[in-house]
Protein backbone atom coordinates (compact mmCIF):
# COMPACT_ATOMS: atom_id res chain seq x y z
CA UNK A 1 0.00 0.00 0.00
CA UNK A 2 0.82 3.28 -0.84
CA UNK A 3 1.10 6.07 1.99
CA UNK A 4 -0.21 9.99 1.65
CA UNK A 5 0.48 12.65 4.30
CA UNK A 6 -2.00 15.47 3.48
CA UNK A 7 -0.46 18.62 4.70
CA UNK A 8 -2.45 21.92 5.83
CA UNK A 9 0.04 24.39 5.53
CA UNK A 10 0.28 27.88 7.51
CA UNK A 11 -1.84 27.66 11.00
CA UNK A 12 -0.93 30.71 12.96
CA UNK A 13 -1.78 32.42 9.67
CA UNK A 14 -5.31 33.74 10.25
CA UNK A 15 -8.62 32.71 11.76
CA UNK A 16 -10.18 31.54 8.81
CA UNK A 17 -6.94 29.44 8.46
CA UNK A 18 -6.80 28.06 11.63
CA UNK A 19 -10.60 27.10 11.71
CA UNK A 20 -10.29 25.19 8.10
CA UNK A 21 -7.11 23.19 8.91
CA UNK A 22 -8.83 22.26 12.06
CA UNK A 23 -12.44 21.20 10.56
CA UNK A 24 -9.93 18.64 8.43
CA UNK A 25 -8.18 17.95 11.10
CA UNK A 26 -11.50 16.46 12.85
CA UNK A 27 -12.23 14.65 10.00
CA UNK A 28 -9.51 12.70 9.95
CA UNK A 29 -8.23 13.95 6.48
CA UNK A 30 -5.35 16.26 7.44
CA UNK A 31 -3.46 14.27 9.62
CA UNK A 32 -0.77 16.95 9.32
CA UNK A 33 0.05 20.58 10.02
CA UNK A 34 2.58 23.04 10.48
CA UNK A 35 2.85 26.62 11.76
CA UNK A 36 4.33 29.93 11.31
CA UNK A 37 5.62 30.87 14.55
CA UNK A 38 5.52 35.00 13.67
CA UNK A 39 1.50 35.48 12.68
CA UNK A 40 -0.28 36.57 15.10
CA UNK A 41 -2.59 33.28 15.53
CA UNK A 42 -0.46 30.57 16.71
CA UNK A 43 -1.75 30.59 20.34
CA UNK A 44 -4.20 27.63 19.13
CA UNK A 45 -1.65 24.95 18.16
CA UNK A 46 -1.43 23.60 21.64
CA UNK A 47 -4.87 22.72 22.19
CA UNK A 48 -5.42 21.24 18.64
CA UNK A 49 -2.26 18.83 19.54
CA UNK A 50 -3.98 17.84 22.60
CA UNK A 51 -7.11 16.82 21.32
CA UNK A 52 -5.72 15.35 18.38
CA UNK A 53 -2.40 13.59 19.56
CA UNK A 54 -1.51 11.74 16.94
CA UNK A 55 -1.61 14.91 14.54
CA UNK A 56 2.20 15.54 13.02
CA UNK A 57 3.27 19.52 13.92
CA UNK A 58 5.79 20.74 12.21
CA UNK A 59 8.09 24.18 11.96
CA UNK A 60 6.89 26.60 8.43
CA UNK A 61 9.93 28.77 8.69
CA UNK A 62 8.93 32.31 7.46
CA UNK A 63 11.29 34.72 6.00
CA UNK A 64 8.57 36.61 3.29
CA UNK A 65 5.09 37.16 5.14
CA UNK A 66 3.82 38.69 8.31
CA UNK A 67 6.88 39.39 11.00
CA UNK A 68 9.57 38.58 12.48
CA UNK A 69 10.00 36.73 15.71
CA UNK A 70 13.66 37.91 16.87
CA UNK A 71 14.56 41.49 17.82
CA UNK A 72 14.37 43.71 14.87
CA UNK A 73 17.65 45.21 15.60
CA UNK A 74 19.45 41.69 15.17
CA UNK A 75 17.97 41.58 11.67
CA UNK A 76 17.42 44.85 10.14
CA UNK A 77 18.43 43.29 6.73
CA UNK A 78 14.99 41.00 6.17
CA UNK A 79 12.54 43.65 7.20
CA UNK A 80 11.09 47.02 5.74
CA UNK A 81 10.37 50.41 7.46
CA UNK A 82 7.11 48.76 9.66
CA UNK A 83 9.30 46.17 10.76
CA UNK A 84 7.91 43.44 8.67
CA UNK A 85 9.44 40.50 6.22
CA UNK A 86 10.17 41.77 2.62
CA UNK A 87 7.68 40.34 0.52
CA UNK A 88 8.75 37.14 -1.80
CA UNK A 89 9.79 39.14 -4.63
CA UNK A 90 11.26 42.05 -2.49
CA UNK A 91 13.41 39.60 -0.53
CA UNK A 92 14.53 37.81 -3.95
CA UNK A 93 16.09 41.21 -5.20
CA UNK A 94 17.84 42.02 -2.20
CA UNK A 95 19.23 38.46 -2.09
CA UNK A 96 20.37 38.67 -5.16
CA UNK A 97 22.03 42.06 -4.33
CA UNK A 98 23.89 40.37 -1.66
CA UNK A 99 21.56 42.82 0.77
CA UNK A 100 20.23 39.93 2.72
CA UNK A 101 22.69 38.67 5.91
CA UNK A 102 22.69 34.88 6.07
CA UNK A 103 23.63 35.36 9.92
CA UNK A 104 20.70 37.37 10.68
CA UNK A 105 18.49 34.52 8.25
CA UNK A 106 20.20 31.88 10.96
CA UNK A 107 19.24 34.26 13.95
CA UNK A 108 15.59 34.91 13.01
CA UNK A 109 14.95 30.82 12.14
CA UNK A 110 16.44 29.65 15.46
CA UNK A 111 13.90 32.60 17.04
CA UNK A 112 11.11 30.84 15.02
CA UNK A 113 12.21 27.53 16.28
CA UNK A 114 12.13 28.27 19.74
CA UNK A 115 8.78 30.03 19.92
CA UNK A 116 7.20 27.14 17.87
CA UNK A 117 8.45 25.08 21.05
CA UNK A 118 6.93 27.81 23.43
CA UNK A 119 3.42 28.01 21.67
CA UNK A 120 3.48 24.34 21.51
CA UNK A 121 4.59 22.95 24.80
CA UNK A 122 6.53 20.41 22.64
CA UNK A 123 9.36 19.66 19.59
CA UNK A 124 8.93 19.95 15.80
CA UNK A 125 7.84 16.40 14.13
CA UNK A 126 9.61 18.05 10.70
CA UNK A 127 10.16 21.53 8.96
CA UNK A 128 8.95 23.15 5.88
CA UNK A 129 9.54 27.05 4.32
CA UNK A 130 6.76 29.21 3.45
CA UNK A 131 7.31 30.42 -0.14
CA UNK A 132 9.41 27.04 -1.06
CA UNK A 133 12.22 29.22 -0.11
CA UNK A 134 14.59 26.79 0.92
CA UNK A 135 14.40 25.82 -3.43
CA UNK A 136 17.07 28.31 -4.55
CA UNK A 137 18.63 31.24 -3.97
CA UNK A 138 21.61 29.41 -2.04
CA UNK A 139 19.31 28.90 1.16
CA UNK A 140 18.86 25.19 1.15
CA UNK A 141 22.05 24.17 2.76
CA UNK A 142 22.01 27.04 5.58
CA UNK A 143 17.66 25.63 6.02
CA UNK A 144 19.34 22.30 6.60
CA UNK A 145 22.24 23.13 8.54
CA UNK A 146 20.15 25.52 11.18
CA UNK A 147 17.67 22.21 10.98
CA UNK A 148 20.01 19.99 11.77
CA UNK A 149 21.66 21.97 14.64
CA UNK A 150 18.64 21.30 16.39
CA UNK A 151 17.48 18.17 15.53
CA UNK A 152 14.74 17.96 13.29
CA UNK A 153 15.44 15.57 11.42
CA UNK A 154 12.06 15.14 9.10
CA UNK A 155 11.54 17.09 6.51
CA UNK A 156 9.63 18.15 3.26
CA UNK A 157 11.00 16.98 0.05
CA UNK A 158 10.54 19.22 -2.84
CA UNK A 159 10.91 16.37 -5.47
CA UNK A 160 7.96 16.21 -7.79
CA UNK A 161 5.27 12.65 -8.06
CA UNK A 162 3.10 13.84 -10.99
CA UNK A 163 -0.36 13.24 -11.90
CA UNK A 164 -0.60 13.01 -15.48
CA UNK A 165 -3.31 15.92 -16.77
CA UNK A 166 -6.45 15.09 -18.03
CA UNK A 167 -6.75 17.31 -20.54
CA UNK A 168 -3.78 19.62 -21.91
CA UNK A 169 -1.23 20.37 -19.51
CA UNK A 170 -1.17 23.98 -17.98
CA UNK A 171 2.73 23.57 -18.32
CA UNK A 172 4.80 26.20 -20.47
CA UNK A 173 7.18 24.67 -23.10
CA UNK A 174 9.64 27.02 -20.93
CA UNK A 175 9.17 24.19 -18.06
CA UNK A 176 9.09 21.20 -19.64
CA UNK A 177 12.40 21.67 -20.93
CA UNK A 178 14.16 22.67 -17.76
CA UNK A 179 12.10 19.84 -15.90
CA UNK A 180 14.97 17.48 -15.59
CA UNK A 181 17.71 20.06 -14.54
CA UNK A 182 15.26 21.09 -11.66
CA UNK A 183 14.63 17.12 -11.13
CA UNK A 184 18.30 16.46 -10.92
CA UNK A 185 18.86 19.55 -8.48
CA UNK A 186 16.36 18.25 -6.10
CA UNK A 187 17.56 14.51 -6.24
CA UNK A 188 20.97 15.97 -5.46
CA UNK A 189 19.56 18.12 -2.91
CA UNK A 190 17.32 15.19 -1.05
CA UNK A 191 20.50 12.50 -1.00
CA UNK A 192 22.88 15.32 1.26
CA UNK A 193 19.87 15.44 3.30
CA UNK A 194 19.77 11.55 3.72
CA UNK A 195 23.59 11.91 4.65
CA UNK A 196 23.05 14.34 7.04
CA UNK A 197 20.12 11.64 8.76
CA UNK A 198 17.48 13.73 7.67
CA UNK A 199 14.21 11.76 5.93
CA UNK A 200 11.61 12.55 3.87
CA UNK A 201 8.20 11.53 2.14
CA UNK A 202 9.32 11.07 -1.71
CA UNK A 203 8.18 13.65 -2.99
CA UNK A 204 5.29 16.38 -3.08
CA UNK A 205 2.01 15.02 -5.45
CA UNK A 206 1.70 17.31 -8.34
CA UNK A 207 -0.98 17.57 -11.10
CA UNK A 208 0.52 18.41 -14.24
CA UNK A 209 -2.86 20.59 -14.63
CA UNK A 210 -3.49 22.08 -11.71
CA UNK A 211 -7.36 22.23 -11.78
CA UNK A 212 -6.50 18.35 -11.49
CA UNK A 213 -5.82 19.13 -7.80
CA UNK A 214 -9.44 19.19 -6.14
CA UNK A 215 -10.57 16.14 -8.50
CA UNK A 216 -9.69 13.32 -5.77
CA UNK A 217 -10.89 10.50 -7.42
CA UNK A 218 -8.50 11.45 -10.65
CA UNK A 219 -5.72 12.43 -8.61
CA UNK A 220 -5.90 9.35 -6.48
CA UNK A 221 -6.32 7.25 -9.28
CA UNK A 222 -3.55 8.23 -11.27
CA UNK A 223 -0.65 9.65 -8.94
CA UNK A 224 2.26 8.17 -10.76
CA UNK A 225 4.25 6.59 -7.89
CA UNK A 226 5.19 3.13 -6.77
CA UNK A 227 4.36 0.70 -4.22
CA UNK A 228 5.50 1.55 -0.81
CA UNK A 229 6.04 5.31 -1.47
CA UNK A 230 4.97 8.01 0.69
CA UNK A 231 3.72 10.76 -1.17
CA UNK A 232 2.62 14.41 0.26
CA UNK A 233 -0.53 16.41 -0.84
CA UNK A 234 -0.02 20.00 0.53
CA UNK A 235 -2.94 21.98 0.31
CA UNK A 236 -3.81 25.78 2.10
CA UNK A 237 -7.52 25.73 3.40
CA UNK A 238 -9.06 28.26 5.13
CA UNK A 239 -13.02 29.31 5.69
CA UNK A 240 -13.02 32.88 4.19
CA UNK A 241 -11.10 35.30 3.02
CA UNK A 242 -9.38 37.31 5.90
CA UNK A 243 -5.76 37.96 5.28
CA UNK A 244 -3.02 39.65 3.26
CA UNK A 245 -0.71 37.19 2.80
CA UNK A 246 -3.21 34.31 1.01
CA UNK A 247 -1.93 35.56 -2.43
CA UNK A 248 -2.47 34.25 -5.42
CA UNK A 249 -4.15 30.95 -4.08
CA UNK A 250 -6.64 32.91 -2.29
CA UNK A 251 -9.83 31.22 -3.90
CA UNK A 252 -8.40 27.66 -3.58
CA UNK A 253 -7.85 28.10 -0.36
CA UNK A 254 -12.23 28.36 0.44
CA UNK A 255 -12.18 25.23 -2.29
CA UNK A 256 -9.68 23.29 -0.32
CA UNK A 257 -11.21 23.91 3.33
CA UNK A 258 -14.74 22.44 1.21
CA UNK A 259 -13.31 19.25 -0.38
CA UNK A 260 -10.36 18.51 2.59
CA UNK A 261 -12.96 18.74 5.48
CA UNK A 262 -15.05 16.04 3.95
CA UNK A 263 -14.90 12.45 5.62
CA UNK A 264 -15.40 10.73 1.95
CA UNK A 265 -11.87 12.02 1.54
CA UNK A 266 -10.38 8.51 3.77
CA UNK A 267 -12.81 6.32 1.78
CA UNK A 268 -11.59 7.66 -1.51
CA UNK A 269 -7.81 7.23 -0.66
CA UNK A 270 -9.14 3.68 0.76
CA UNK A 271 -10.47 2.42 -2.44
CA UNK A 272 -7.48 3.37 -4.20
CA UNK A 273 -4.98 1.64 -2.01
CA UNK A 274 -3.80 4.98 -0.26
CA UNK A 275 -3.21 4.74 3.80
CA UNK A 276 -3.37 8.52 4.66
CA UNK A 277 -0.71 8.97 7.34
CA UNK A 278 1.13 11.52 9.36
CA UNK A 279 5.02 12.23 9.18
CA UNK A 280 5.27 9.27 11.27
CA UNK A 281 4.89 7.37 8.24
CA UNK A 282 8.23 8.92 6.96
Amino acid sequence: MTKLIITADDYGMSPAVNEGIEAGVAAGVIKSTNLMPGMAYCIGISKLKKKYPHLSVGLHWHLTAGYPVCQKNKILSLIDDDGKFWCYSEFIKRFRKKLISLDEIRIELIAQYQRFCDYYGGLPDYWNTHHNLLVGFNLFNLFLEVASSLNIKKMRNRQRIYVPAKGKTSKSIAWVLTEPAKRAILNKWTSKAKRKGFSSPDGIIVPLNEEDKLDLEYVFKHINWKQGMVGEMVIHPATSIDSEYFGAITEKRIKEFLLFSDQAVIKLAEKNGIEVCGFEGV
